[in-house]
């Protein structure tokens, strides 16, 4: 695993609205893994809920994109781990307008429950990955509700051009004007950069 490109201590973490952004291929999940280890490590493991909103890891122009936390760590076995059952990549898994909005739907179906399930019986800490997936179709609300509910909050996000083309839907211009939303209520944004 690669070094944190930033040196986070628990105590920079803990009761921090922190979001980690980036395009495609810039170890967003690899950086979030390693803050779950670090607060597992310091005997938190029973204040943590991830909720993991990414598809499986596939390969795009030879880059990895997505990619669940679980991939990356058996760590998740420690705390409160909620992953729907599938999820799409919407944009990479259509061939059409009608497709791409379909996934979407879907994902929103997939992961709703999953953050309802956190808002009746929240933790102190909130992981999620990959945060973009939800907003192709879901409310930038409820996920302001989960981050009123925990005291330390951590999401990753696609935010990039890669994945830019959506056939004409606006869910890439919906997703990145509801990520600036979000970005005004974190205490610290960690933009990881291509290497």
């Amino acid at each position: 695993m690669q070094e944190l490109p930033e040196k986070l201590s628990v105590n920079e973490i803990l009761g921090r609205k922190i979001l980690i952004v980036g395009d495609v291929g810039t170890g967003k999940t690899a950086f979030t893994a390693q803050i779950l280890k670090k607060l597992i490590d310091s005997g938190l493991k029973n204040e943590i809920t991830v909720i993991d909103m990414a598809p499986k890891t596939l390969f795009f122009s030879g880059k990895r994109i997505g990619g669940r936390l679980d991939e990356y760590t058996n760590l998740v076995k420690k705390v409160k781990y909620l992953v729907p059952t599938v999820v799409y990549p919407p944009r990479l898994a259509s061939k059409n307008s009608k497709e791409l909005l379909y996934f979407a739907e879907e994902n929103l179906r997939n992961i709703d429950p999953l953050i309802n399930k956190y808002l009746k019986n929240p933790t102190k800490i909130l992981i999620i990955n990959d945060i973009s997936i939800y907003f192709h179709a879901g409310d930038l609300s409820k996920i302001l509700q989960c981050i009123s509910k925990a005291k330390t909050f951590i999401a990753n996000s696609y935010y990039g051009e890669t994945l830019k083309n959506d056939f004409g839907t606006g869910i890439s211009r919906r997703e990145r004007t509801l990520i600036e939303k979000l970005m005004k209520y974190m205490d610290k944004i960690i933009m990881l950069k291509k290497y």
